[in-house]
């Protein structure tokens, strides 16, 4: 549990197999831990992906700032996009 607690997802994955060895009844507890630590192996991708998605959205949204510039009356869609996920300032 210590690898896992210090986000060494690998390293406890391994003690875990080894425990699992090592135990007279290897199902009493493997289902709950390996559980465990794929559920917080899930949550940091999410939030990778997350942050991820948030960038490529911030990027898109500076396009889409620079392309109303040159054309303020086009794109109405975008327009919207950007003022309805806040991406949009006042002196856009």
């Amino acid at each position: 549990m210590a690898a896992q607690s210090d986000g060494k997802y690998a390293e406890a994955l391994e003690n875990y197999y080894e425990a699992l060895q090592v135990e007279e009844d290897p199902y009493d507890r493997s289902l709950n831990t390996l559980t465990m630590i794929n559920e917080e192996i899930d949550d940091i991708q999410q939030a990778e992906y997350r942050a991820l998605a948030t960038e490529f959205f911030d990027k898109a949204g500076e396009y889409w700032r620079q392309a109303l510039k040159l054309a303020p009356d086009n794109y109405p869609g975008a327009r919207n996009w950007l003022k309805v996920s806040g991406r949009l300032f006042e002196d856009d």
